[in-house]
């Protein structure tokens, strides 16, 4: 590593000193000759036994980290500058340069910290965690390594890279380097990290700082893990009065844990001194709303051959079509991971829209024969409006998922936490609140009777309630492992990927119909055509789309997708079957032409902001897409360009839903709303 003293990267960054390396990367002092600037300078170096596969699915994480903290304006957490690519293609994260050590580096020089000290640090890393939970992101790794200590000022770094700390070579040589003494029990048992999870991990790093070491001990990764999972956490002797914040946050149940509402009250109480202000600068500012978005734009396919990818050392931005950019999408996006290996894929649990039942839309055709029409001519920019919503609905946890009965009369949310909750239309007045067993519910659809609703849980399982009752049962079992979950629109049929397969199960005789094989990889996404006749999937790390017919369980053609798909990505019909919406790794959304398998275009983002949610309307003209920062887009399917521009959320937009007529638009955000929607 020495050699690359010197070096010039991407042409402008100059890397002067190396400040520190691990297992799988290091940082470096870098001169930003563009600028004229010191900036600090991540890269990511992997052993040379990790595999192609597992090598892209890293590069895509650090992708990931440099989305999410980039989307993040907090004194609290790293300004990430720039992302570029090395000659040989390795992603680096171009960071301010945070003058002060670590947390950690403190803490191997002192020891331990006094109560009040530790409380002011715990404060602003709360604050800083608490900025990313409302905007749908969870850290999944924090401990003393990843807080910076500048004067007075407390930074969280190294955001969504949990499994990129080394933990690989280090487990191998049996050495502990501190994560996995501050990982969460729901992580230790394989189950998604969560905003609980931080606050334990929050609770696990102030711990260390107080009291000299980590709750939990011990001499392999695996017998970490064990205590963790199954052991009180050591006594308190130096916390004093933060032994009340200490024992909250690292309660196992998550659902016990202490709030981030108390937490902070309890911090700021315990601080000895007022905590000093923060830097005034930009990052700082206060954000009431989104900024003025920018208005997309649409690529239509070129008649000739793609163009050529950019050479390396430009990054294209977030329309450049090639090499994986994932957006951070560890909350949205549901994950599953295992502890175990720390370059486990990870699957994204698929949204699914109920559509109310419609005309005699056509089936979509299954034969590639004919003239492929030719690209239409890229549209006139119109005007662009925006709307806010007539409605909003509070709710107690985050909305996963949102649904409307046929008649309209009735809208169903499925929420993190583990229940679904009922309002009357149109007046908005809450119904009933239904609880599962069950850590969320990603998908709430009505049947096409109005009188029975199917909820899709976090482990997979598959619910059937009857509305008038409250009273639900068991159609799919949760499996060891779970992905995408979509119902048919009239409600007959459930799709759910396990691994690389489909199941398509029966509602009514709550058995397995069919599998579906033929996948390479893990299925993430899964989508039915508006009669039921189709079904779509994609997989993460696939290049395609897969096209089935569900009577048969016969694949029909595989739809050419770009870029890959490191995560599994939304899928989303037209009424007619005849269109498919596919949000994609780089912040577009691809549109086909199912029966030929041809692309009709590509609508993308210039504001470099994630696509979790896509939903046509009943007569297919509209697609509304929901953002990560906050917003809703009404693409006009015709002439492929956005028309209306609708916020007013919070967070992260995941779940959406038109009403049967199409003049009402529902919206499901991590802000713990669902709003209501005018549709122009």
């Amino acid at each position: 590593m020495p050699e690359d003293l010197g070096e010039l990267l991407a042409g402008r960054y100059r890397l002067l000193t190396l400040i520190g390396r691990g297992g799988m990367g290091a940082v470096w002092r870098a001169w930003d000759s563009e600028l004229g600037r010191t900036v600090a300078v991540k890269e990511l170096r992997l052993p040379e036994h990790v595999g192609a596969d597992e090598r892209r699915v890293c590069y895509a994480r650090m992708d990931r980290e440099a989305r999410a903290a980039g989307r993040l304006r907090h004194p609290g957490i790293i300004t990430v500058h720039d992302r570029v690519s090395g000659e040989d293609g390795r992603p680096w994260i171009v960071m301010e340069f945070v003058e002060g050590g670590s947390l950690q580096d403190l803490l191997a020089d002192e020891k331990r910290l006094p109560v009040g000290r530790v409380a002011r640090i715990g404060a602003q890393m709360l604050a800083a965690l608490r900025l990313a939970h409302r905007h749908g992101i969870v850290h999944r790794d924090v401990k003393p390594a990843n807080v910076l200590l500048e004067g007075d000022r407390v930074v969280l770094t190294d955001f969504g890279i949990a499994a990129l700390d080394g933990d690989v070579t280090l487990t191998r040589s049996g050495a502990i380097i501190g994560t996995p003494a501050f990982m969460a029990p729901e992580q230790v048992r394989g189950k998604a990290a969560t905003p609980e999870s931080d606050l334990w991990s929050l609770g696990a790093t102030l711990f260390a700082a107080v009291e000299g070491g980590p709750p939990f001990t011990g001499t392999s990764p695996g017998s970490v893990f064990v205590a963790i999972a199954t052991e009180d956490p050591a006594p308190c002797v130096h916390a004093g009065p933060l032994g009340e914040v200490l024992t909250g946050l690292l309660r196992k149940d998550p659902a016990e844990r202490l709030t981030a509402d108390r937490a902070e009250e309890l911090l700021t109480a315990l601080a000895a001194e007022p905590a000093p202000a923060p830097p005034t600068d930009d990052r700082a500012a206060a954000q009431p709303g989104p900024p003025p978005r920018p208005v997309p734009h649409v690529q239509t396919p070129p008649p000739g051959p793609p163009p050529q990818p950019a050479p390396p050392g430009n990054w294209a931005g977030p329309t450049r079509r090639g090499a994986p950019s994932p957006s951070a999408r560890p909350s949205l996006p549901l994950l599953i991971g295992g502890l175990a290996a720390a370059s486990a894929l990870l699957l994204v649990t698929g949204a699914a829209v109920f559509w109310p039942d419609g005309g005699n839309a056509p089936a979509a055709e299954t034969s590639g024969s004919g003239p492929a029409s030719s690209p239409p001519a890229p549209p006139t920019p119109g005007p662009v409006s925006t709307g806010k919503a007539y409605r909003t609905l509070k709710t107690p946890d985050w909305a996963r998922s949102v649904s409307f009965s046929p008649d309209g009369q009735a809208l169903a949310a499925g929420l993190e936490g583990g229940s679904i909750r009922l309002w009357n239309m149109p007046g908005g007045d809450v119904d009933a609140t239904m609880k599962v067993d069950a850590r969320s519910v990603p998908l709430v659809a009505f049947r096409k009777n109005g009188k029975s609703l199917i909820s899709g849980q976090w482990d997979g399982s598959v619910r059937l309630w009857n509305v008038a009752s409250r009273s639900s049962s068991i159609i799919v079992p949760a499996p060891d492992g779970s992905g995408g979950i979509a119902v048919s629109p009239d409600g007959t049929m459930v799709a759910r990927s396990e691994g690389k397969k489909i199941r398509l199960s029966d509602v009514a005789e709550k058995r397995t119909a069919r599998v579906l094989s033929g996948h390479t990889e893990s299925v993430g996404s899964v989508a039915f055509s508006q009669d039921g006749k189709l079904l779509a999937s994609s997989s993460t790390l696939s290049d395609t789309v897969r096209i089935w017919d569900v009577a048969s369980g016969r694949s029909l053609r595989d739809i050419p997708s770009e870029p890959l798909a490191i995560f599994a990505d939304d899928l989303a019909f037209a009424p007619d079957g005849r269109t498919l919406a596919k949000s994609n790794d780089d912040n577009s959304i691809q549109l086909w032409d199912v029966a030929r398998g041809k692309p009709t275009a590509t609508l993308t983002n210039e504001e470099d902001d994630s696509y979790f949610a896509l939903a046509f309307s009943p007569d297919g003209k509209t697609l509304a897409a929901g953002t990560g920062r906050n917003g809703i887009q009404l693409w006009d399917v015709p002439s492929a360009r956005v028309t209306t521009i609708l916020s007013g959320h919070e967070s992260t937009v995941g779940g959406l839903a038109f009403s049967s007529d199409g003049r009402t638009l529902a919206s499901a955000s991590t802000d713990k709303t669902v709003r209501l929607w005018h549709v122009p």
